[in-house]
């Protein structure tokens, strides 16, 4: 594996020709766009000199999370025994699986498990409360959510819940709720925060209050949202949406529309009539920089940085930063993406899970890129060889990002050539590791369509553990036996600290999950 040192970029302007048609944004019609100011990149640049050590990326610690510890190389299911203690990291899911139950038995089996959360409570006032199917990395950890009525009527015509955020100590999931006699499209949305507990006391479950700013709001709709929402909730899509974990059980919550516009929640705990709150966000100016509002940026992830910065990235444009905690708010920085990387897109479609590239934070910020030779990324039937390729974000200021390793296809295959049940093919969807930074995981897809998930330490040159990617219906008991199910054509997970902040004896399902992971590896080399 080729180790490069010392290898730098920097960049001015990446290009902003896009092809991805401009997406409507709800109420944006009969609603005037804001008018920002835009302000000139130097000017943002001495204000973030004085505000320099806030952008240090540093772990969240709420309470002072356990050591890691390592697992046994390439071998599925054969992890050392491990604790809650030892579980520096999740890798976590974005399907959501449903149950219909008080959640007592949390991952079947009977086992018990103080994952569970305290009951909390849909906008309609039917009770609902969460716990955590736990797995080691590669292994991917799911949100369970339990409804000891069910949901009535069935989520068959809408998305089912899905995890939107992670950070710190907490998960951030949204869910529609449906109501009878009425039409899916109006069935309210809930935003709940599932925090983690050390002590004695479940889990908390907050739900979000709802923001109604910038919804439909003619009279003659109020009649569709009544007794629930009178007038239409605030369209929010679920990559536009950050969350900052601020200790003492505080939160923020921020969604950055296409049109400049920052909708921010402030959470603190005993605090009534929180509500959400618009601000518009002045960007920094400067050619080659991409404007939000013509449509060419596309949020990718929404990453936190530091105490107070909230990071959105679009994968081929680059990054924006900003202070979610600034009463003024009136700055944002941009840091455009290593110049040797091709902004063109993989996927033009919007939401569509980008494969090829991902930006994390794992003491620093790092862009981890499956591309080819001149830097583009690779599309799943081309014929070009790949490269693997690691970037670090060196200096913020100066636009400085550093190549810090390189891994050619050959290199790669060879890795993965000590375990021969793994499928020759271009991994997909990378995830840095947050306890180890030379680490990275990998989704590899088989020609039975099956999900593999790989470790690799890109500085030993050596393959970790190897497990499957477990689907929504190997989870066991459903909602009801109808409900639609979520189907994984790939996409990327989240990274979550979560079970750092857990007493270590809380979680019981470490064991079932390497029991699914078996079975299913079973399944899977009989089908061949």
């Amino acid at each position: 594996m080729d180790t490069v040192h010392g290898r730098r970029s920097q960049r001015s302007s990446p290009d902003l020709i896009s092809s991805r048609p401009h997406q409507p944004y709800a109420g944006s019609s009969s609603r005037p766009r804001p008018r920002l100011r835009w302000l000139m990149l130097d000017t943002v640049l001495r204000r973030l000199r004085r505000q320099r050590s806030s952008l240090i990326a540093k772990p969240f610690h709420p309470h002072q999370p356990h050591a890691s510890d390592s697992s046994d190389p390439h071998q599925l299911c054969s992890r050392k025994s491990s604790s809650s203690s030892h579980l520096g990291g999740l890798m976590l899911d974005q399907f959501v699986h449903r149950t219909k139950g008080d959640g007592d038995e949390v991952v079947g089996d009977g086992v018990l498990d103080k994952t569970l959360s305290e009951i909390s409570f849909t906008c309609t006032g039917k009770p609902i409360r969460v716990s955590l199917r736990v797995a080691e990395p590669p292994g991917v950890s799911r949100l369970y959510l339990h409804c000891p009525e069910g949901f009535r009527p069935e989520l068959r015509e809408l998305n089912e819940p899905s995890v939107v955020a992670a950070h710190g100590d907490s998960i951030l999931f949204t869910v529609f709720v449906p109501l009878e006699n009425c039409f899916p499209y109006y069935y309210p949305v809930d935003y709940f925060v599932y925090m983690a507990s050390r002590s004695e006391k479940p889990p908390s479950l907050t739900q979000l209050p709802p923001c109604f700013i910038g919804g439909q709001t003619e009279k003659k709709w109020d009649n569709h949202y009544w007794p629930y929402r009178r007038q239409q909730q605030r369209m929010m899509f679920n990559a536009d949406i950050g969350l900052m974990c601020r200790g003492n059980g505080k939160f923020t919550v921020a969604e950055l529309s296409y049109s400049g516009e920052l909708c921010l929640l402030h959470y603190v705990p005993g605090e009534k009539n929180l509500k959400w709150e618009i601000k518009n966000l002045e960007m920094p100016y400067d050619e080659g920089v991409p404007n939000l509002l013509c449509g060419s940026w596309q949020t990718d992830t929404v990453i936190p940085f530091g105490d107070c910065y909230l990071c959105w990235v679009d994968n081929y444009l680059g990054l924006l930063f900003v202070d979610v905690l600034d009463k003024h708010l009136d700055l944002a920085l941009y840091v455009p993406l290593p110049a040797a990387l091709d902004p063109k897109r993989l996927h033009n479609d919007l939401g569509a899970a980008d494969p090829a590239r991902r930006v994390c934070v794992s003491g620093t910020i790092k862009l981890i890129s499956v591309s080819n030779r001149s830097g583009r990324s690779v599309h799943d039937n081309s014929n070009s060889s790949f490269i693997i390729r690691i970037w670090r974000l060196i200096n913020i200021e100066q636009v400085e990002w550093e190549e810090v390793a390189v891994i050619k296809q050959s290199q790669f295959w060879n890795v993965l050539h000590i375990d021969s049940r793994l499928p020759h093919c271009r991994p997909e969807f990378p995830v840095l590791s947050l306890v180890d930074p030379d680490v990275i995981f990998f989704q590899l897809q088989d020609s039975c369509n099956i999900f593999w998930l790989v470790e690799i330490d890109m500085k030993k040159n050596k393959l970790g553990a190897v497990t499957l990617y477990i689907d929504d219906e190997e989870e066991g008991r459903a909602a009801d036996d109808t409900a639609r199910r979520n189907v994984f054509y790939g996409h990327s997970f989240m990274l979550s600290q979560f079970t750092q902040y857990m007493d270590k004896h809380a979680i019981k399902s470490l064991e079932y999950s390497k029991k699914i992971e078996k079975a299913k590896l079973e399944r899977a080399l009989e089908e061949r």
